[in-house]
C-alpha cells in the first residue's frame, strides 16, 4: 500500500490542502434529479456547518461554492478550488446521513477510495474529511469503511518496475474529524480497517507476482514467514513430494508431474490461548496452482496470459492467516483456524498426466482424469480429504476453479456452493459487510451422474451438458468428510479483474480475505 497515515480528531480541520465533505440529498434544497447551485442551495444545517468551516479558510469556501453545481446523489462528486493553487474542497454525494438509515459500508469504502484519488489528483499531502454530519450511531462503521477504502486505493504493485518508471507515491495524511467522535473507539476501528486492507494487499501482491518468481516453494516460504512471526500464535507443517506420496495424495501429485517445480501441501494452524475446552474448528482450503498451462489440455493463447492468478485461493487463505497473526491478542478468534494450501504448477513435459489416466486420491477414491485443465479440483480433492484428520466443524474452500462460473456471474461475483442454508447466509452476510459479493449456485445431486466414470469412481469433468461450475463443486463434495459443514467459493471471476472501482485497480483484488475475516469474526 502507499504511504498513508490516518488519524482521528474532534477538532475542526486546520492547515489542510484538501477538505472533503460528504453531502446527502437531504442536505440540499434541490431534488435528487436536479443540481444544487451556490451557497443557498444547501439546507440550513449544512450551510451553518460550512460557514463555521469558512472561518478557517478566510472566506474562500463561500466564494468557491458560489460558482459550483452539485448533484447530491450517491457517488456524484465535485472538486472546487478555493482560491489557491493547492487548496481544494471535495463534495462527495452519499445516499443518506440519516441516523435511522443503516450505513452501506461498501458505499463508504468507495467514498474512502475517492478521497485517496482526489488527494492524488490534486497532489494534496494533508487531507481533512469532515464527518460532523455523520450520526454518532453509525460513526464507527463509517470510519472503518472510509479508512479501509483509503488504504486499499493506495495499493500499488511496483516490484518489477525500474526505479525510473515506478509511480512515485507521496506520503499523505488523512484526518477524519467530528466533534462527536469517541476518538479511542474510532482509532480502534481505523486500525482494524488498516489491518484488513494490509492483509488484502498481501494477497494481491502474491497474485500479482510473475509465475517465475512465485512457485510452489514460494507459497510455502510465505506460510513459514507468517508462522515464524513472533507472537503470531500460528504453527506450520509442510508436506513435500515424498511425504505426499506416502500419504497417498496422488491427485495433487498427478498435476505436478509435468513441472520441474516440486509440489507441496502446507498446513497453518492458529489456536486460541487459554482455552480449557474444545473450541470450534474452522478449516480454510485454498487452491495454489502457481501457474496453469492447462497441461496437455492446453489453454488458448489468451487464456494463458493471466494464469499466474490461479493461486488466488491460496493467496486469500494466506492473507487471512497474515491478518490473524498481526491482530492484537484480545481481538483474535476464539476458535481454531486452519489453512491448507495444496500447491503445484500445471505444466507440460514427457511425464505429464494424460487424459484418460486414473489416480487414487488421499481418501481412496479413484479419479479418471479426462481434462488436465481441470486440475485445481484434483489439488483440492486431496486437501479436502486431509481434513478428515482435523475433526473440522466448518470447511470453506476458495479456488479460481471454473470458467463456467465466470460465464454465469462475470467478474463482480463469486459463486457459492453449499447444502447448508445457515452457512450460506452467514457467508453472504460476511461478504456484504466486506464489500464483496457471493451468489448461491445450485449444488444439485441431479447432476451427480454427470461426473460418474465408467472406469473409476468419478471423473474430473462433467458430461451431457451439465453446468460446469456445479459439477466441479459436486466433484469436491466427494472428498469432504461426512457430517462436516462445507462451502465452496468459486472466485474465478472477481479474483483478477480488468476493471475495478475507487479502491480496486485492474489486476489482483485480494478477493475473499475480507469476507473470511468477517465470517470468522461473526462465528
Amino acid at each position: 500500500m502507499g504511504q498513508v497515515k490516518i488519524s482521528l480528531s474532534k477538532s475542526a480541520p486546520e492547515d489542510c490542502e484538501l477538505l472533503v465533505l460528504p453531502v446527502s440529498a437531504a442536505q440540499t434544497k434541490g431534488s435528487k434529479s436536479k443540481s444544487a447551485t451556490g451557497w443557498s442551495a444547501f439546507a440550513p444545517s449544512l450551510r451553518q456547518q460550512l460557514k463555521e468551516l469558512d472561518q478557517e479558510f478566510d472566506g474562500y469556501l463561500k466564494s468557491g461554492i458560489e460558482h459550483f453545481e452539485f448533484s447530491p446523489g450517491a457517488f456524484n462528486r465535485v472538486s472546487i478550488n478555493l482560491g489557491e493553487p493547492d487548496l481544494f474542497l471535495r463534495l462527495s454525494g452519499v445516499t443518506s446521513l440519516d441516523a435511522q438509515d443503516p450505513p452501506d459500508a461498501q458505499e463508504w469504502r468507495r467514498f474512502g477510495g475517492d478521497v485517496w484519488k482526489a488527494a492524488k489528483e490534486h497532489n494534496s499531502k494533508k487531507v481533512s474529511v469532515v464527518l460532523d454530519s455523520v450520526p454518532a450511531t453509525n460513526a464507527r462503521l463509517i470510519v472503518e469503511a472510509i479508512s479501509e477504502g483509503i488504504h486499499l486505493a493506495s495499493y500499488q504493485f511496483n516490484d518489477f518496475k525500474s526505479s525510473n518508471s515506478r509511480s512515485k507515491t507521496s506520503a499523505r495524511t488523512f484526518v477524519l474529524s467530528s466533534q462527536s467522535f469517541n476518538t479511542r473507539q474510532m482509532s480502534k476501528a481505523a486500525a482494524l480497517a488498516e489491518l484488513r486492507a494490509e492483509s488484502t494487499a498481501f494477497a494481491r501482491d502474491l497474485v500479482n507476482t510473475p509465475p517465475s518468481n512465485l512457485q510452489p516453494r514460494d507459497l510455502v516460504a510465505t506460510a513459514r514467514k507468517i508462522a515464524s512471526k513472533k507472537g503470531s500464535g500460528i504453527t506450520q507443517r509442510t508436506f513435500n513430494r515424498a511425504q505426499l506420496s506416502k500419504m497417498g495424495a496422488n491427485a495433487l501429485l498427478a498435476v505436478s508431474r509435468g513441472s520441474d517445480a516440486a509440489p507441496y501441501m502446507t498446513h497453518l494452524v492458529y489456536k486460541p490461548v487459554n482455552r480449557s475446552k474444545r473450541c470450534k474448528r474452522v478449516v480454510l482450503v485454498g487452491k495454489g496452482v502457481t501457474y496453469d498451462s492447462g497441461g496437455l489440455s492446453i489453454k488458448t493463447r489468451q487464456g494463458l496470459m493471466t494464469m499466474k492468478c490461479d493461486m488466488a485461493g491460496a493467496a486469500c487463505m494466506l492473507g487471512v492467516m497474515h491478518a490473524i497473526s498481526r491482530m492484537p491478542k484480545a481481538d483474535r478468534p476464539t476458535h481454531e483456524v486452519h489453512a491448507l494450501i495444496p500447491t503445484s504448477e500445471n505444466m507440460i513435459n514427457g511425464s505429464s498426466v494424460k487424459p484418460g489416466d486414473v489416480v487414487r486420491a488421499l481418501n481412496g477414491k479413484t479419479i479418471e482424469i479426462l481434462n488436465t485443465d481441470a486440475e485445481g479440483r484434483l489439488l483440492l480433492a486431496d486437501a479436502l480429504s486431509y481434513t478428515e484428520k482435523l475433526d473440522a466443524d466448518i470447511i470453506v474452500d476458495a479456488a479460481t476453479l471454473t470458467g463456467a462460473c465466470m460465464a454465469a456471474l462475470g467478474s463482480k461475483l463469486a459463486g457459492l456452493f453449499t447444502d447448508d442454508d445457515d452457512l450460506c447466509d452467514m457467508l453472504i452476510t460476511a461478504a456484504h459487510d466486506a464489500g464483496e459479493k457471493l451468489w448461491p449456485l445450485p449444488l444439485d445431486s441431479e447432476y451427480r451422474s454427470a461426473i460418474k466414470s465408467s472406469v473409476a469412481d468419478i471423473k474430473n469433468i462433467g458430461s451431457g451438458g451439465a453446468p460446469g461450475a456445479t459439477t466441479a463443486a459436486l466433484f469436491l463434495k466427494e472428498f469432504v468428510p461426512e457430517d462436516v459443514r462445507w462451502a465452496h467459493l468459486d472466485i474465478a471471476g472477481p479474483a483478477f479483474v480488468d476493471s475495478g472501482n475507487e479502491y480496486i485497480q485492474p489486476s489482483a483484488t485480494g478477493f475473499g480475505v475480507g469476507t473470511l475475516l468477517q465470517f470468522i469474526a461473526q462465528l
